[in-house]
């Protein structure tokens, strides 16, 4: 989780239930804390749980790290543009 320069919070997706089992996600999603309305940020490369988001100097967030099928690590970034 990451928060934009204009005041929205990019959610970069982990563990999600699927019938009860985690699963993980691959999905970005916004949530404008002002208008307390979610949206999608579309979808990373690879499913991520455990990941780290920082906000880049040009306004983008980086999303790094993780695993992506337990135990198999990520060797992947993805960079938003929201």
């Amino acid at each position: 989780m990451v928060r934009l320069t204009e005041g929205r919070v990019l959610i970069a997706e982990g563990f999600a239930p699927v019938q009860g089992d985690p699963y993980v996600a691959s999905a970005d999603d916004l949530f404008d804390p002002s208008a307390g309305t979610w949206s999608s940020a579309g979808t990373m490369s690879s499913n991520r749980a455990g990941r780290v988001a920082v906000l880049l100097q040009d306004k983008r967030a980086l999303v790094t790290g993780a695993i992506s099928t337990e135990p198999t690590a990520t060797a992947s970034v993805d960079i938003s543009t929201e």
